[in-house]
């Protein structure tokens, strides 16, 4: 019985020999400072960084107006629906109509002179 418990003591110190062995020892490092220069121009980064975000922010949360005319380049006759719709065939005939009204216009005034 004397053995066993030699036996069960001795496991007991390898294992913590083993343990102490996993564990690294840390030693507490005194904080190194920072030149000022570095410490200057990480902050001029981080201050263009979060005022990029804001104004990405701010693009994000506006709010855009549905009746807006379409871009340069295209005549609001021409123009599309933002949104397909049923009574498609009402927006057709209503473009129709403003050419044609548009065209009497232009016939009524006549061909100007140079």
């Amino acid at each position: 019985m004397k053995d066993q418990l030699s036996l069960k003591n001795r496991k007991k110190q390898r294992k913590e020999i083993r343990s102490a062995q996993k564990i690294p020892v840390t030693q507490e490092a005194t904080p190194v400072k920072t030149p000022k220069k570095i410490m200057q121009k990480r902050k001029e980064l981080v201050d263009s960084f979060t005022s990029h975000m804001k104004i990405k922010k701010a693009r994000h949360n506006t709010k855009n107006s549905k009746r807006t005319t379409p871009g340069i380049g295209i005549t609001t006759t021409d123009a599309q629906p933002a949104h397909t719709h049923v009574e498609g065939v009402r927006w057709i005939k209503t473009t129709i109509k403003q050419n044609l009204a548009q065209q009497k216009i232009l016939n009524r005034n006549g061909v100007k002179k140079k």
